[in-house]
């Protein structure tokens, strides 16, 4: 059984060698996509380039496993599905989606690939998440204080006629909940790179979907502990950020 996993790199420098450490181990290739120019949902999008440099993979030291695709996606899910494409012509079996900012403990990741080789039949795989906010000592809860906060779309089944619809969600509906934690640092910014934070909010596959200005102005700009509703889409998912005392993946220690 043969695993792959894909990595989209746009403005990821600062975490990208830290993934590529995480998932190489167990995986038997990696595919980095990689474009010059963002995806379309922001209306300012075209202001903004890919900063981050291909030439960096190459301190990975699994920079064999890798294969990079380049090109230019108006959609989330249209640069996914290239990969998924790519993954399926070399006859891999299954493709991780793990985004440059997103990471595991090593024993949640084999747990993960041991747990998709068990249950070899579904369409895909979710598993839960914890979503960190400025730094690794808070992560964002709902209003019940859960800190696992979703269930994200973590695999595909290759073996099905099975692709990407809308960023990271696939066309279907027969998926098995796996149980490692994926630790998401998706607003993970320190204080000199708020400007990073802006990058990411206007070029990402939600930018359309909310006030960029306010959002970025109002909840990450003067955000304190007792600022609520968080989540720039759906405010109450992330009511608001607590405390982490808990551990983090290897990688990023």
């Amino acid at each position: 059984m043969k695993i792959a996993v894909h990595i989209l790199f746009f403005n990821q420098t600062k975490w990208i060698l830290k993934a590529l450490s995480n998932c190489g181990p167990f995986v038997d290739k990696i595919y980095i996509a990689w474009s010059k120019n963002p995806w379309s949902y922001g209306k300012n999008s075209k202001n903004f380039k890919n900063n981050s440099d291909l030439e960096i993979l190459k301190k990975s030291e699994f920079y064999h496993k890798i294969e990079t695709i380049t090109g230019e996606w108006k959609l989330d899910e249209e640069e996914r599905n290239e990969c998924l494409k790519r993954a399926k012509n070399d006859n891999m079996d299954y493709l991780i989606t793990q985004d440059a900012d997103e990471f595991y403990t090593f024993d949640g990741y084999k747990k993960l690939i041991e747990s998709i080789k068990n249950n070899p039949d579904y369409d895909y795989y979710t598993t839960p998440w914890i979503c960190f906010w400025k730094d690794f000592k808070h992560v964002l809860v709902a209003e019940d204080n859960n800190i696992i906060n979703g269930y994200p779309e973590i695999a595909i089944n290759l073996r099905k006629n099975i692709k990407f619809i809308r960023c990271r969600r696939p066309n279907s509906t027969n998926h098995k909940r796996l149980d490692s934690i994926c630790y998401h640092m998706c607003f993970v910014f320190d204080k000199d790179e708020d400007e990073d934070c802006w990058d990411k909010i206007n070029t990402w596959g939600h930018s359309n979907e909310f006030n960029i200005d306010k959002w970025y102005k109002e909840k990450w700009i003067k955000w304190k502990p007792s600022t609520e509703n968080l989540h720039p889409t759906n405010p109450k998912a992330w009511a608001k950020a607590i405390e982490y005392t808990g551990i983090l993946p290897e990688v990023l220690l």
